[in-house]
């Protein structure tokens, strides 16, 4: 049995879902382990997921929103990454002046981390990359040129394919829509010590 390990860049994904209007706000509540274990054949084993993502600490709503998220991912035994946003000066493409806005950081650094650490620890035969970002290829490299009979496999989120993405891994895969709408959390997760995990009302009615 081939030992699968995905690495989800949830802040990738995330923006896929959003783009996708109307299923922006109803495929937020999304089950990343059942959307993994989906991509998987019958010889392959999913050993680990492991999320990536950072939260807004300027929103607190999305914040709570969020937590509530990393919560009920935890659930399914999940494991989550933390990276952070930082302020960044950019200048504004109507009016010429500088604004700052935030740009998550870390996340590419933190993936091509783990990529290699767990590659060293034989903890997969396969990794699954969950992501269309370039900026993840020099992790794969390295996995490709340190552990030679290690599989790398892309898992490109909604419209986020990547070509160089293709060419640094052995085989990629695409996500589509009906896969995703069969992924989802029941609205209400049930736990084993009652403290039961409830979708955010704003993700069943609003976009967001």
């Amino acid at each position: 049995m081939t030992r699968a390990a995905f690495y989800v860049d949830g802040f990738n994904l995330y923006h896929s879902l959003r783009t996708q209007h109307p299923l922006a706000t109803a495929c937020k509540w999304l089950d990343v382990r059942a959307l993994c274990q989906s991509f998987l054949m019958k010889t392959e084993k999913l050993v680990k997921v492991t999320h990536f993502t950072a939260f807004a600490t300027w929103a607190p709503d999305k914040v709570r929103r969020h937590q509530r998220y990393v919560r009920a991912l935890r659930h399914t035994g999940v494991e989550i990454v933390m990276g952070e946003f930082k302020w960044k000066e950019r200048e504004c493409q109507h009016c010429g002046g500088i604004i700052q806005t935030h740009e998550e950081k870390r996340t590419d650094v933190n993936i091509a981390a783990r990529l290699i650490r767990d590659a060293y620890l034989d903890v997969y035969d396969s990794a699954f990359i969950m992501s269309g970002d370039s900026d993840l290829i020099p992790g794969i490299e390295t996995v490709r040129e340190l552990f030679p009979s290690k599989e790398l496999v892309a898992v490109f989120p909604l419209n986020r394919v990547t070509n160089s993405v293709k060419d640094a891994v052995d085989r990629y895969m695409r996500t589509k829509v009906p896969r995703i709408q069969r992924c989802l959390f029941p609205m209400v997760i049930e736990t084993e010590d009652g403290r039961n995990i409830e979708c955010p009302e704003e993700w069943r009615t609003e976009k967001n």
